[in-house]
């Protein structure tokens, strides 16, 4: 790699949760980080999963998510307030899961997540927004 990469070990209370590989000066021309995972032994991703949003390329254990976070809390918070709205906020691919677990997910304008959902109801020529 070169200066224009930087990679770290994402960690919590001084656990390690996940590797990052981010490219400074992505553009469609450079891009790179989305062939790294064909690179990689499709063994380890029995235990991982591949997150890529941009110039941002995420190696995730499968036991940590944010839907298995959210779940775990909800069922706390929804013992003392059964109705206490959830918003679940979120910008990419991987944010759906937990949204979906929200009574209102809500998500950018331009996020990875919105183009998704516009490519997928634009091939099934479903009409939105006009």
């Amino acid at each position: 790699f070169d200066d224009s990469v930087r990679h770290w070990v994402v960690s919590e209370n001084d656990l390690e949760i996940y590797f990052v590989i981010k490219q400074n000066n992505y553009t469609e021309k450079n891009a790179f980080l989305h062939k790294l995972p064909e690179l990689i032994d499709p063994c380890f991703l029995d235990f991982v999963y591949i997150h890529g949003n941009g110039n941002n390329l995420a190696f995730i254990p499968k036991c940590v998510s944010k839907a298995k976070a959210v779940d775990y809390l909800l069922k706390k918070v929804r013992i003392e307030q059964p109705n206490i709205p959830v918003l679940g906020f979120g910008d990419s691919l991987s944010d759906l899961n937990f949204m979906f677990l929200s009574d209102f997910a809500c998500m950018p304008s331009g996020a990875q997540n919105q183009k998704w959902l516009q490519t997928a109801l634009t091939e099934k020529n479903i009409a939105f927004g006009e």
